[in-house]
C-alpha cells in the first residue's frame, strides 16, 4: 500500500513540475477576428536635471546610442518616443513689435534629424517648457505652437508632422511638472492657447483639421491637489465644440506585482469619465504612462529579467482584449516610460529598456549596452500581423494569434505569441518542461514555421552579470556572454506544418515568452536593408546599424553580415540577429554591407556598402 501511495504522490510531482500539454485549437481560436492597430509602440523618458540646460544631455554619445538601439527593432516596434522638456532645446532669439517671442530652433532642428532620419523614431511633442516669456499669457502659449508647427511643416511637410504626435503639459497637477507656478487660470490660457496655435498653423497649410492634440496628462487623482486635468475635462464636457484637446491623456499604473493592475485601474478612471462627462463619450483616450509601478528610478529585482518583459506584454494584450471585447473601443494607445538610461550600480534594476555599463576607467571614457529582456519581448511582438483574436488561455499559458491571409496568391502569414502569468511576488525560477500542440492548422504542404523564445534563464543578461559578482567594469568574457544571452534564442528552426499541427516540448525557466511564426512558401522573399551605418564606440569595438522596411507577413529570421578589406567579401558572423544592429570587435579599416535570410531560406540583396578608413574616437 505504501508503494503505491508512493508511486502515486511521485506522478503528482511530476505532474505538477512538468505540467500536461497545452493544447491550441487553431481554428477554432481564429474563428472570430478583428484589426489590431499596433497601439504599444510607444516609449518615453526625461532629461536629468538641470532641465534649465538640457542641451548637453540631448548631444550625449550615450543618450543617442540608447535612442539608435531603441529605433533598431524590426517593423517599427518602437516608433513614438514621449521626452519630457524636448522644448527646452528651443531659445528664444528675441520678441516682435507685439513683445511675442521669436525662437531659435537650431538644437532642437539637429535633434529631431537624428531621431527621425537616422533612429527611425518619430517624436512626441510635449508643449513643456522652462521658457520664460515676457508676457506669459495665452498669446504667448499660442505663439509657441504655432512657430513649431509652422518651422517644421516647411522641413518636413505637415503631412509628415501630422504623423507627430502632440500632447499637452505632462502631469501639470504636480509641484516637480509645474516649473512655472500655473495657476488654474494660467493653465487653462495655456491649454486654449497651445490648440489654437496649432489649428493657425495647419491653415496655413491645408483647410482640413489634421492635428490633434493630445491631453491632458493627468494623473486624476483627488480633484483638491488635480484641478487642473479635471477641470480641462470639466470645460470640454461642458463646451465641447471649443475643447483644446482631441484625445483624452492619462496616467495609470499598477503596484509592482500583476499586469492586471494596470488596467483595473484604467477601467475605474473611464467608467468615472463616462459617468461624469457624458459629452466627452466619443472622444478616444490614452494611457500614455501604463507602467507596471511609479518611479522608473528605483531599483527592483523584477525590472532586470523576463518578469518585466512577460508584465510589459500582459499588459499590452489585456488592453487588446477590452478592446476585443468592446469595454474599451474608444482605447486609441498606450505608452510605456521605460527608455531612460539607467545609472550605477543599478545597472539592470530600473525601468528601463536596456542596460547601460559606463566604462569610466577606459580612456577615452564609452559605455557598453546591453538589451534587457524587455527590449527583445517588445522586438518579438512587432511580428504580430494585423488580425488578431481575441487574448485566450488554456491551461496555465495565455496566447494571442495574428494572421495576415494575401489576396493574391493565397499567401499566409500567422504569429503566435504564448506566455506565462508573471506574479512578482511569487519566486518561481525552476526549470520545467512545456509541451504545446497547436492543432487545426490550414492543411497546406507550403507552410513553415519558426519558433524563438526568452526566458528567465538562457536569455537573462542579469544572471549572468550577478554570477560575476555585479564587477563595476565587467571584461571582456562578461560582456560576451551578456551578449550571447540578450536576444531571442532559436527553439526551433524552420521546420515544416505536417498535418496541421505544431508540437513543441522544451525546458524553459518561467516566466517565458515564445514567439511561433508561421509562413507559406509563396510569401515574396525579402526588400534589401537600406541606410547601413558604423557608430564607433572604441579602439577595438563598433556597432553597426541600419534600417529595413515594415513588413505585413515578417518572414525574416536574422540578418547576416558581411566584410572585406581588400579582396572580396566574407561573411563575418554567423550568429543569429533578429534586430536591426550588431555589436562586434573590429579595427580593420574595410567596407560592410547587410543582407536578410527569410524562413524560407530566401536571401534579400545586399544593401549598398557603408566603408571607413580609420578609427576615430
Amino acid at each position: 500500500m505504501k508503494k503505491i501511495l508512493v508511486f502515486f504522490y511521485c506522478l503528482i510531482f511530476i505532474y505538477l513540475v512538468y505540467g500536461r500539454v497545452n493544447v491550441i485549437d487553431y481554428e477554432k481560436s481564429t474563428n472570430v477576428m478583428k484589426r489590431m492597430p499596433k497601439f504599444w509602440t510607444n516609449t518615453g523618458f526625461a532629461p536629468t536635471e538641470p532641465i534649465n540646460n538640457v542641451f548637453d544631455f540631448f548631444e550625449t554619445k550615450d543618450l543617442n546610442m540608447n535612442l539608435e538601439i531603441i529605433g533598431s527593432m524590426p517593423n517599427n516596434g518602437l516608433k513614438y518616443i514621449r521626452i519630457h522638456w524636448l522644448l527646452n532645446l528651443i531659445k528664444i532669439s528675441g520678441y516682435d513689435s507685439k513683445n511675442q517671442p521669436i525662437f531659435n530652433f537650431e538644437k532642437l532642428d539637429t535633434f529631431l534629424r537624428k531621431m527621425i532620419n537616422e533612429y527611425n523614431l518619430l517624436p512626441v511633442i510635449e508643449f513643456m517648457t522652462t521658457l520664460k516669456f515676457k508676457n506669459m499669457n495665452k498669446d504667448s502659449w499660442k505663439t509657441l505652437s504655432y512657430q513649431i508647427i509652422t518651422h517644421y511643416a516647411e522641413i518636413y511637410g505637415l503631412k509628415n508632422v501630422a504623423k507627430w504626435k502632440f500632447e499637452s503639459w505632462n502631469e501639470p497637477d504636480l509641484k516637480n511638472y509645474n516649473k512655472l507656478n500655473f495657476t488654474l487660470s494660467d493653465y487653462l490660457e495655456y491649454i486654449y492657447g497651445i490648440k489654437e496655435g496649432l489649428e493657425l498653423a495647419e491653415r496655413n497649410f491645408t483647410s482640413k483639421y489634421i492635428l490633434k492634440l493630445r491631453g491632458p496628462a493627468g494623473l486624476f487623482k483627488d480633484e483638491k491637489n488635480h484641478k487642473f486635468c479635471w477641470s480641462v475635462l470639466e470645460k470640454c464636457n461642458q463646451n465641447i465644440t471649443n475643447c483644446p484637446i482631441d484625445i483624452i491623456t492619462f496616467h495609470r499604473k499598477g503596484n509592482g506585482i500583476e499586469a492586471n493592475e494596470i488596467i483595473d485601474t484604467s477601467f475605474t478612471l473611464i467608467d468615472e469619465f463616462s459617468t461624469r462627462f457624458k459629452n466627452l463619450s466619443k472622444f478616444k483616450y490614452s494611457n500614455t504612462e501604463a507602467d507596471p509601478i511609479k518611479t522608473w528610478s528605483q531599483p527592483r529585482d523584477f525590472q532586470s529579467d523576463t518578469r518585466y518583459a512577460s508584465i510589459l506584454v500582459e499588459t499590452i494584450f489585456q488592453y487588446w482584449k477590452a478592446k476585443f471585447e468592446k469595454q474599451m473601443t474608444n482605447l486609441e494607445s498606450i505608452s510605456h516610460d521605460n527608455s531612460f538610461m539607467n545609472f550605477y550600480p543599478n545597472i539592470f534594476t530600473q525601468r528601463t529598456l536596456l542596460a547601460r555599463f559606463q566604462m569610466n576607467n577606459s580612456v577615452p571614457i564609452y559605455s557598453q549596452i546591453i538589451q534587457k529582456p524587455v527590449y527583445s519581448a517588445l522586438g518579438l511582438i512587432a511580428n504580430l500581423a494585423k488580425n488578431a483574436s481575441n487574448y485566450q488561455k488554456t491551461q496555465n499559458l495565455s496566447y494571442l494569434i495574428t494572421t495576415h491571409n494575401g489576396r493574391k496568391n493565397n499567401k499566409f502569414y500567422s504569429c503566435i505569441i504564448i506566455l506565462t502569468h508573471v506574479n512578482t511576488t511569487k519566486n518561481n525560477n525552476r526549470t520545467k518542461t512545456i509541451e504545446i500542440e497547436i492543432k487545426n492548422l490550414p492543411h497546406r504542404n507550403d507552410l513553415h514555421y519558426f519558433v524563438e523564445v526568452i526566458d528567465n534563464k538562457r536569455t537573462n543578461p542579469s544572471m549572468i552579470y550577478q554570477i560575476y559578482n555585479k564587477p563595476i567594469y565587467p571584461d571582456q568574457r562578461v560582456f560576451e556572454e551578456m551578449r550571447k544571452s540578450q536576444n531571442p534564442r532559436i527553439l526551433e528552426q524552420p521546420t515544416q506544418v505536417i498535418d496541421g499541427k505544431i508540437f513543441l516540448n522544451a525546458q524553459l525557466m518561467e516566466p517565458f515568452i515564445i514567439s511561433i511564426r508561421i509562413c507559406s512558401k509563396n510569401i515574396k522573399r525579402p526588400i534589401a536593408p537600406f541606410n547601413l551605418r558604423i557608430r564607433q564606440l572604441n579602439l577595438q569595438e563598433i556597432i553597426l546599424f541600419w534600417s529595413d522596411y515594415s513588413y505585413k507577413m515578417r518572414c525574416i529570421k536574422t540578418y547576416e553580415l558581411f566584410f572585406k578589406y581588400e579582396d572580396d567579401y566574407q561573411q563575418i558572423e554567423t550568429k543569429n540577429i533578429p534586430f536591426l544592429y550588431y555589436q562586434l570587435r573590429h579595427s580593420i579599416p574595410g567596407c560592410f554591407k547587410v543582407r536578410s535570410l527569410d524562413i524560407n531560406h530566401q536571401y534579400s540583396d545586399f544593401s549598398k556598402e557603408t566603408c571607413f578608413n580609420t578609427i576615430k574616437i
